[in-house]
């Protein structure tokens, strides 16, 4: 039951991805160890779709397990966008936020080769940078930006930061 939820969560139909990522939520309620161990597994997947997914559905199901928050790391640097990006969703609902999210943020921001993950990684930073000189220097930065988005990015970290 769980192999073949798997396997939609990478599915090409991004209802039908989603439809699987539920369902896969609603089975970790009452078999969580199989469908962790399972989602583990896959978050190593060669499909990008999957690994995408699978990093979604692990930050909703365990987001207090160490395994959650290693894959959730090494998703941060995965050679595909869309993985990088639910890694940086899933790396602030970790439960405890890691020590160091700010750190990966931060390198997010300033190494991403998406604009749109550096957007979205300033706007992280306000979750994740209150009292870090280093954030305060990238969102200064940003807001000099002549990208209106990236200044409108850093305005919401620091409306966050200041909230």
């Amino acid at each position: 039951m769980i192999a073949p939820l798997v396997e939609a969560i990478g599915a090409p139909d991004g209802d039908q991805r989603w439809a699987a990522a539920d369902l896969l939520i609603t089975c970790a309620r009452v078999h969580l160890q199989p469908v962790l161990a399972a989602l583990l597994l896959a978050a190593t997947d060669d499909a990008p779709d999957r690994r995408k997914m699978v990093l979604y559905v692990l930050r909703d199901v365990a987001p207090a397990d160490p395994a959650v928050r290693a894959a959730t790391v090494r998703g941060l640097d995965d050679v595909a966008v869309g993985v990088r990006f639910a890694a940086l969703a899933a790396l602030l609902r970790l439960e405890p936020r890691p020590e160091d999210a700010c750190t990966l943020v931060l390198d997010r921001v300033r190494r991403d080769v998406d604009p749109g993950l550096r957007r979205a990684a300033l706007a992280a930073l306000g979750s994740v940078g209150r009292g870090v000189n280093a954030v305060d220097a990238a969102l200064a930065d940003a807001e000099a930006s002549d990208d209106v988005s990236v200044r409108r990015a850093a305005g919401l970290a620091r409306r966050r930061l200041a909230g």
